[in-house]
């Protein structure tokens, strides 16, 4: 951050806030006193912070003095992890200042909730994907069933069966869209496990487990089938006298 904006110690930084002083003031003066670095790799996010004196801000603010917005609490067994939440908020039922604890995950969703809604937004882009998804593999298969007519008309002639044909188109398309999932699956495991390790970021990552992958290649499955399947159905009513003649 110093390097970004140009802070060097010695400089005062006034910070505009929503946060009244007790001079009915909203601006906030700090003086740099320091540049932190860390050399722990999990904790290179604090480069992006600034942090300020605690008890300059608490005996010069006008409302919640003497208070936090949060605490961090590292759990031995995350598996104890909503048990211990519960046992924590217990402890502040029915108080002035209810707590609610949860994981850093489910904080940092709400805290770009405010900036909009994130389960509509990421709705709408997957939505969006998927619908792309389809006709993309949908026009290829049309486009690769028509350019193979005569091939088709071929193993007809040479004895393949009308259902034949079917399972030959459908395996083609269920085909494609498996290898370009498997892709997407192997650059999202290796990216997820990069930042895992790099741990740059400072909520968890969940890895992209097994139950994952099996559902992703499962959808796969049933896309490929979906987007086959008329390409498929023109290939096994197929006439061969009209395929062989060009109509």
């Amino acid at each position: 951050m110093a390097k970004r904006y140009g802070f060097k110690v010695g400089d005062k930084i006034p910070l505009e806030t929503k946060q009244v002083r007790k001079d009915g003031t909203t601006v906030w003066t700090f003086d740099v006193v320091g540049i932190l670095r860390f050399k722990d790799q999990s904790e290179k996010f604090n480069e992006e912070m600034l942090f300020g004196n605690w008890d300059y801000v608490n005996e010069s603010r006008v409302s919640d003095v003497g208070t936090v917005a949060y605490y961090e609490i590292q759990v031995a067994d995350i598996s104890q992890m909503d048990r211990l939440a519960q046992q924590i908020d217990t402890l502040t039922t029915n108080s002035d200042h209810e707590t609610k604890t949860q994981s850093e995950n489910a904080w940092a969703f709400a805290m770009f909730q405010q900036f909009g809604d994130m389960g509509f937004i990421v709705t709408s882009i997957m939505g969006a994907v998927f619908f792309t998804l389809l006709l993309l593999t949908g026009h290829t298969m049309t486009h690769a069933v028509h350019e193979r007519i005569p091939e088709l008309a071929v193993l007809k002639t040479i004895g393949f069966s009308g259902r034949g044909i079917l399972g030959l188109v459908l395996c083609e398309s269920v085909t494609l869209v498996l290898i370009v999932v498997l892709l997407g699956l192997v650059i999202a495991t290796v990216a997820v496990v990069g930042v895992r390790s790099a741990e740059v970021l400072p909520i968890r990552i969940l890895p992209v487990a097994g139950e994952i992958w099996v559902r992703a290649l499962t959808l796969a499955a049933a896309i490929g089938l979906l987007v086959g399947l008329f390409p498929a159905l023109r290939g096994m009513r197929l006439r061969i006298v009209d395929a062989l003649s060009g109509r």
